[in-house]
């Protein structure tokens, strides 16, 4: 036989899908072709009686259900039988999939002085299930088509809500990268990209253990080499907060707030012991606060170098790079060079500088 026909059309409400696949597998046992379903092509008529509609898409579901496992165990005779057979399924699945997309338009918009969730009861649809079929659109419809064509399966509304959960991932990372470019192009208003020769719009400098030591010509040179709207990223010990906010005052900046680097390593100090460092941050000029997504945390823990006391974690080196992207980054009173984003001013507390950035 061409095709295979259910004996019953519309099957009971109270069966089951396992029930339902041994009632066509009863049914269908001596013949050729396990095609459970007739040759519905898409010129079948989908109901627009809403409980006929919602009947169809339930039967229909089950059917689609229950050829599909026809399909995978039968003992095809001819490669093009079974190709016929996922054909008749593929065609059918689609038909009920765009009956489901009716179904929710027609629950989307209930007659006057009828709820959705009373028309979900009346057609006997549950919640779950107008949660799912609410978010179809014609589009989602073809891409779940598409994909049920290229993989021999069917088209199921859980496809088509695969497709939409890829889609909204996709529109989030846009807009993530939007952001992202905003913030940098922000920034790059607020901190000159490309400053006169010699001027900075990033500074990093470390007087943890020499605050005290910079002198007022030494103030001069490093305020000389930094642009009217810039940051600057302090390092500061202990004992020496007052010293520091001189120096801030003294090279035009305003202090905003403070970064704190545990060493987790207990020192000296007469009233506590300290196991910390102060990373102070000032602005001046016209500097722009970071999104809150780049905000970081104000405590950052990593064991102190015992070999190398001096040296400060990479961490704030990436931080600031991650704060204030494709900047000129000028390092003061630096022990070593972190990258060749960086120009170094002479680690000697002198008037001299050294340029070494690429």
């Amino acid at each position: 036989m061409a095709n295979t026909i259910l004996k019953n059309d519309v099957l009971s409400d109270n069966l089951y899908l396992s029930e339902e696949v041994n009632t066509i597998e009863t049914e269908h046992a001596n013949d050729n072709l396990p095609a459970p379903l007739p040759a519905y092509s898409n010129a079948l008529a989908i109901p627009t009686d809403p409980k006929e509609l919602a009947q169809f898409a339930k039967t229909g579901n089950l059917k689609v259900s229950a050829a599909k496992k026809l399909i995978k165990t039968h003992n095809f005779q001819a490669k093009e039988d079974r190709d016929n057979a996922i054909k008749q399924m593929q065609s059918y699945a689609e038909i009920v999939l765009r009956a489901e997309y009716e179904l929710a338009k027609i629950i989307g918009s209930p007659p006057s002085g009828i709820t959705k969730r009373k028309m979900c009861e009346q057609l006997d649809i549950s919640r779950k299930k107008w949660l799912m079929i609410r978010e179809l659109t014609p589009e989602l419809i073809e891409g779940a088509i598409e994909y049920a064509n290229d993989n021999n399966d069917y088209a199921t509304r859980y496809r088509a809500l695969e497709i939409l959960k890829e889609q909204k991932k996709e529109a989030a990372q846009k807009k993530s990268d939007d952001q992202e470019l905003e913030r940098i192009n922000n920034l790059k208003k607020a901190v000159s990209i490309a400053p006169k020769a010699g001027k900075f719009p990033v500074v990093y400098m470390d007087l943890s253990s020499n605050a005290e030591l910079v002198t007022a010509a030494q103030i001069e040179e490093i305020k000389a080499l930094t642009t009217d709207d810039s940051i600057l990223f302090l390092w500061v010990g202990y004992k020496q907060l007052l010293e520091a906010f001189s120096v801030i005052a003294s090279l035009g900046f305003s202090y905003k707030e403070q970064v704190i680097w545990d060493k987790g390593k207990l020192g000296i100090g007469n009233w506590s012991q300290n196991q910390h460092e102060n990373l102070l941050i000032a602005t001046k000029g016209n500097t722009t606060i970071p999104d809150t997504m780049y905000r970081i945390p104000s405590v950052y823990f990593e064991k102190l170098n015992k070999k190398d006391t001096n040296t400060k974690p990479d961490y704030y080196f990436e931080m600031i790079e991650k704060i204030c992207p494709n900047q000129a980054y000028l390092e003061v009173f630096s022990e070593r060079k972190y990258s060749t984003k960086w120009t170094i001013f002479n680690n000697e507390l002198n008037n001299s500088t050294t340029n070494e950035s690429n």
